[in-house]
């Protein structure tokens, strides 16, 4: 076989499909202690390896064994690992060590005497296999360490004992949080610069007027802080050294110093910088502010205060600032971030044989020599095996693969089931993944896992484009009745302006929608990230249940793009039953009322769709005879079939109730009636005497959304009476919808917002078929008018009395007042 074959060299990548996992997760493996060939083993050669390479000790290891700390030796002798392979699923065991070696070299075709198997004449035939040869990396110092560090060497890890132990603390105290809390912001300004120059001046320069006259310039931090240094450097007393250049201070030197006019300077600086604050005054708030105001001071002393304190090139300090970890003093007094720059090595040595016939030998064969001369690393590499795991368990979750996080897998009762079973769970607290391996315990890791998972299952991504790949693999894949993601594309408005959008719905939905008289809309924002959800809901009185219709996923609520979705729908209601979309006041059947909220988008675009419809009829509308269905305008379509949803009405009047007077408000909400007010005219004129935010509030009504008075008082609208009544005054239904759906999962991608619809609405046909099948009604309690109503009062009722109740025994609480009454009590 060919040195090529990378199931020599690496297991399956993250673009590779998982090998197969074992039945059981690998439990942590603390392997024995090696044995040493006895003198007679070693004279029989049973030690050798291959012509030139002889064993002292050998270890065998079990299949399935993850050694992530292989034992080695105390010299140059050489100390072999035996590890019994699955070949069907082959894993090099070398990705399982926790040290970081460095491929120095390789050979092909040597034979290697540990393995072997006897041929048809009984003779032992040695494995040919590929070497693989690595050194230790050895570790890496922080660039102002003094390199002159040595650690203990080691050559055998107990798996029990190497978690991590952490460093004493620092011995606590107020000031000390309070210091390097000030002291990250610094550090912080001092790499990023000012974030929040608002005159576009570059980040890392300030500007700021000094005095009248002055010119204005750019002050560096960096450059500030030099000019700092300078001085400090000289701002020691006696006795007292600057660690910087050995000068000294004489006790009166502040003096001098101000007389020198340096304060002054420094005064000038700060002033530059005091307008500006850093751009952070909310970081400001609770940082010391002799140390956050240094730069503004004309006290010397902060500043000997302040320098003093800042680390050592020996000390560090604890802040982690993006991948810096600690910060240092240099010996030129600067702040400055640590780098792990300085290399430790180690002369540690692996060489791994690999045969070519894993099947006529599933073993691999790791040797190991000299001892590690530097602590042991962390369990931060997950294991192959461990990560084919944990993706095995993402795959399984099919299309919920699609909006998977650390914690959303935490919550999937499924996929922690799953995890059980691996683990052999038998605690009463639920496993989480690191407990399959520590390195788990990383989010960021556990991410990275499944988002190359996502790769390798979703290829189109979980977006548009794999909205468009699943559209187009349904139309193939499933049949005509199951269909459910009808329409993806990418469509442009008169405007220029594109706009995505997506239509879910089977084909019994559409029929549905077809028979249904009284429908409502409605718009969701959390449902699937950057993308609006807008949906079609109706009551089934047959089975008394809330039917969605239809569900569609856009990126645009103007009216344009409503109105080619209505188009959209009533296309796929034609296809699916014969016979588009038709309404009662056009067709003499079909729709009734619409009921809806106040979306101008939504509600012109549904205008322009009936005026399309219409464009060719010539039949005489009955509300108005002497006009012709084709010469009404969609505010005039409007108004013989939307109803707006009440609860959101008195909603919106109910948030602007403390800027208005209470017979503006009685005013306004007698605008919803379906009965004929005595004076429709003194009652408008009321509401604009109420002052701006009522006259707006009308004039949105009146000119901005011309269709809402007469969707909302029934004398003006052209909606018969009989079917104003009998249609819905609320959007609770499809707001109810909504929150059923939201229970899933918010800010989904759009795969995943598809797919959970799918199963969500095909459990709702489901249990209609079944109810029609069976006469198994959802539940006991009749769904009808009178169980609606009683339910109705008494809620109602309930509400009431608690009110009551509590202002009885709470008279003066305003949070029991509205805010107009509030007002009126002022």
């Amino acid at each position: 076989m060919s040195r090529s074959n990378p199931r020599h060299h690496r297991s399956p990548g993250h673009s590779e499909p998982p090998l197969p996992i074992p039945s059981y997760a690998p439990p942590p493996y603390n392997p024995p202690r090696a044995q040493y060939y006895t003198s007679a083993e070693t004279a029989q050669k049973f030690n050798r390896l291959n012509h030139v390479t002889f064993l002292s000790a050998r270890i065998d290891h079990p299949q399935d064994a993850v050694l992530e700390y292989p034992e080695t030796t105390a010299d140059t002798s050489k100390l072999a690992h035996i590890f019994k392979i699955d070949p069907n699923a082959f894993r090099n065991p070398t990705h399982n060590i926790q040290y970081s070696f460095q491929v120095t070299g390789g050979s092909e075709n040597l034979k290697c005497q540990l393995l072997q198997v006897q041929d048809n004449d009984g003779f032992p035939v040695p494995a040919v296999c590929y070497k693989m040869r690595g050194d230790c990396c050895g570790v890496k110092l922080c660039n102002f360490s003094s390199n002159t560090h040595s650690f203990p060497s080691h050559t055998f890890v107990d798996l029990e004992s190497t978690q991590s132990q952490p460093s004493p603390p620092l011995p606590f105290s107020a000031k000390r949080e309070v210091f390097e809390k000030t002291l990250a912001l610094f550090c912080s300004v001092k790499v990023d610069g000012c974030h929040a120059d608002a005159e576009g001046t570059p980040s890392n320069t300030i500007t700021n007027d000094i005095t009248p006259g002055e010119e204005s310039e750019l002050v560096n931090i960096d450059l500030l802080e030099s000019t700092l240094v300078e001085r400090l450097a000289r701002g020691f007393d006696h006795g007292e050294s600057s660690g910087i250049t050995g000068r000294h201070l004489t006790p009166d030197y502040d003096d001098e110093l101000d007389a020198e006019g340096e304060v002054q300077l420094v005064s000038v600086l700060g002033r530059r910088l005091e307008s500006h604050t850093f751009a952070v005054p909310d970081l400001m708030k609770d940082r010391d502010i002799s140390y956050s105001l240094i730069f503004m001071s004309s006290t010397y002393n902060i500043f000997k205060l302040f320098w003093r304190e800042i680390p050592q090139s020996s000390m560090t300090l604890s802040l982690k600032l993006h991948d810096l970890e600690h910060w240092h003093r240099d010996d030129a007094g600067f702040l400055r971030p640590g780098r792990l720059t300085l290399k430790v090595d180690c002369n540690s040595l692996i060489e791994t044989f690999i045969p070519y016939d894993l099947h006529t030998y599933p073993y691999v064969v790791l040797v190991t020599s000299r001892p590690h001369t530097h602590p042991p690393p962390r369990r931060s590499k997950t294991p192959p095996v461990h990560t084919d795991i944990v993706r095995t368990l993402l795959i399984e979750q099919d299309w919920r693969l699609a909006d998977a996080t650390p914690r959303r897998l935490s919550l999937n009762k499924a996929f922690i089931s799953r995890l059980k079973s691996l683990l052999n769970w038998e605690l009463l607290s639920e496993p989480v993944l690191s407990d399959l391996h520590p390195s788990l315990g990383n989010q960021q890791k556990v991410n990275y896992i499944i988002k190359r998972t996502k790769e390798l299952r979703f290829t189109a991504g979980t977006d548009w484009a794999g909205a468009r790949l699943l559209h187009s693999d349904h139309a193939q894949r499933l049949s005509p009745e199951d269909q459910y993601l009808r329409f993806a594309d990418e469509l442009k408005i008169s405007s220029g302006e594109s706009f995505r959008f997506a239509i879910c719905m089977f084909p019994a939905q559409s029929r549905l929608l077809s028979r249904a008289r009284w429908i409502t809309c409605d718009t969701s924002y959390k449902r699937v990230k950057l993308y609006k959800e807008f949906g079609l809901e109706g009551w089934d009185e047959r089975t008394h249940r809330s039917i969605s219709y239809c569900r569609v996923f856009m990126t645009s609520e103007s009216a344009e793009a409503h109105r080619l979705l209505f188009h959209q729908i009533s296309r796929i209601v034609t296809q699916d039953t014969g016979t588009p979309l038709q309404f009662a006041y056009i067709h003499g059947q079909g729709i009734e009322v619409i009921t809806a909220d106040e979306g101008k988008g939504q509600a012109l675009g549904l205008g322009l769709f009936l005026q399309d419809i219409c464009r060719d009829n010539m039949t005489f509308d009955t509300p108005e005879p002497t006009r012709r269905l084709s010469e009404l305008l969609p505010y005039d379509h409007l108004a013989r079939i939307l109803r707006l949803c009440i609860v959101h009405f008195q909603r919106n009047i109910h948030k602007i109730e403390g800027k208005l007077q209470p017979d503006t408000i009685a005013a306004m909400y007698s605008l919803a009636s379906s009965q004929p007010l005595r004076d429709i005219d003194g009652t408008l004129d009321l509401i604009r005497r109420g002052g701006r935010v009522a006259q707006n509030w009308l004039y949105d009504k009146e000119v901005s959304a011309p269709f809402a008075l007469p969707a909302l008082y029934q004398p003006l609208s052209r909606i018969p009476l009989e079917r104003w009544l009998a249609a819905r005054s609320t959007t609770n239904g499809i707001e109810q919808t909504h929150h059923n759906y939201n229970i899933d999962g918010i800010n989904l991608t759009l795969l995943g917002g598809i797919m959970h619809g799918y199963q969500y609405d095909a459990r709702a046909i489901s249990g209609q078929d079944l109810s029609l099948s069976t006469l198994i009604l959802p539940t006991y309690n009749p769904s009808n008018h009178l169980s609606r109503a009683q339910t109705a009062l008494r809620r109602q009722a309930r509400t009431s009395q608690k009110r009551s109740a509590s202002q009885q025994q709470n008279p003066e609480d305003p949070t029991l007042r509205s805010p107009a009454r509030k007002r009126v009590a002022k």
